[in-house]
């Protein structure tokens, strides 16, 4: 798993969703478990606006893209895609990944 890559986001209750992983790290809302479970969180970029917040989470920024299009899920809640996956060829106006 690396940031950049394509993925499918399966959680619980939840169609299976399409993203671009865009941060892998530790987490201030989870601040607590950081050391029991480090870099525990996968910041992605969904396909559409299916997310909850646009790269940052309680005034910190992990990531940027447009609003409704990030969320934070855990490892186990992502499939990395192939090359030649289905989202191959994304390249969204203002999205910006960069490890932080």
């Amino acid at each position: 798993m690396q940031v950049g890559k394509r993925c499918i986001v399966r959680t619980s209750g939840q169609k299976p969703r399409f993203a671009k992983i865009a941060y892998i790290g530790p987490t201030s809302f989870d601040a607590k478990q950081e050391a029991i479970r480090p870099n525990n969180w996968v910041g992605v970029i969904y396909e559409n606006p299916e997310g909850k917040n646009d790269g940052s989470l309680d005034g910190k920024r992990y990531f940027t893209c447009r609003p409704n299009y990030g969320g934070f899920v855990l490892p186990t809640s992502i499939e990395v895609l192939e090359e030649d996956g289905h989202f191959v060829n994304d390249q969204s106006d203002n999205d910006q990944i960069e490890e932080i």
